[in-house]
């Protein structure tokens, strides 16, 4: 996690109830992150394509306090993607690609997670975003970047 990563998620630890969702929460990263903001009380929503805990925590309590939730961020109408979104008062996004297809990369790492921020901001509640990244992942692949 980058540093504002750390300072978002550090403001839980000083008693901050927020309603958080978690873009990629079935993911690699996006589950831990929703286990970290389940364990600090924060209301957990976790979006992502299957909907579902990820297998390897499936049995574990924290797990029962997340809200999984369904949604294609490159896919759904914007009308969709905001029913599944909501309102919340925070999201974190772990949404992202690597390879070095840079149309695979526009869409995974760009157009996925400006569908998801747009969605959350039509909520009218949103106070609070960050960004997770495998940014070694993406770093290693920076020469195929597109250039906006």
């Amino acid at each position: 996690m980058n540093l504002k990563t750390v300072v978002f998620l550090a403001g839980l630890s000083q008693g901050w109830s927020l309603s958080v969702t978690v873009f990629g929460g079935s993911g690699f990263c996006g589950s831990r992150v929703c286990k970290f903001l389940v364990e600090k009380g924060a209301t957990v929503s976790s979006i992502s394509k299957s909907g579902t805990a990820p297998k390897w925590c499936n049995n574990e309590e924290w797990t029962k306090q997340v809200d999984w939730k369904s949604a294609d961020l490159l896919s759904s109408s914007d009308e969709a993607l905001d029913a599944v979104v909501g309102a919340p008062e925070a999201v974190i996004s772990c949404v992202g690609a690597i390879g070095t297809d840079p149309s695979i990369l526009l869409k995974g790492n760009g157009d996925a997670n400006k569908a998801a921020f747009a969605s959350a901001m039509r909520g009218g509640k949103l106070q609070r975003a960050a960004y997770v990244s495998v940014s070694s992942e993406v770093d290693a692949c920076k020469e195929n970047w597109v250039r906006i």
